[in-house]
């Protein structure tokens, strides 16, 4: 799992701090030192038994008709002609320039 960290200048050093659902924070004299603190924070918790589990939502929303899909677009037909055109004229132009 991968967590962002913000790093701000604060005061007369730096603040680190996460979002929900760890809402870390930690002010130290440099971006690293805060950067340390809030990993040490997390370790911390992770230790202590905090699991984070992802959960996947729906791509539907009671109420709302479902999203259409492009496939069934008019023109994604067209489309794709136009799209394998193009890609058969830059190979050729490649081809042509022997890249």
């Amino acid at each position: 799992m991968t967590l962002s960290i913000l790093i701000e200048p604060h005061g007369a050093g730096f603040r680190a701090r996460t979002g929900s659902p760890f809402d870390i924070t930690a002010d130290a004299p440099t971006a690293d030192a805060a950067v340390a603190a809030v990993r040490r924070q997390l370790d911390d918790r992770v230790r202590a038994g905090a699991v984070v589990v992802p959960h996947p939502l729906p791509l539907t929303v009671p109420g709302l008709p479902p999203m259409p899909s492009l496939a069934d677009h008019p023109l994604f037909d067209d489309w794709l002609r136009a799209i394998e055109e193009n890609r058969a004229e830059a190979d050729a132009a490649e081809a042509a320039r022997g890249d």
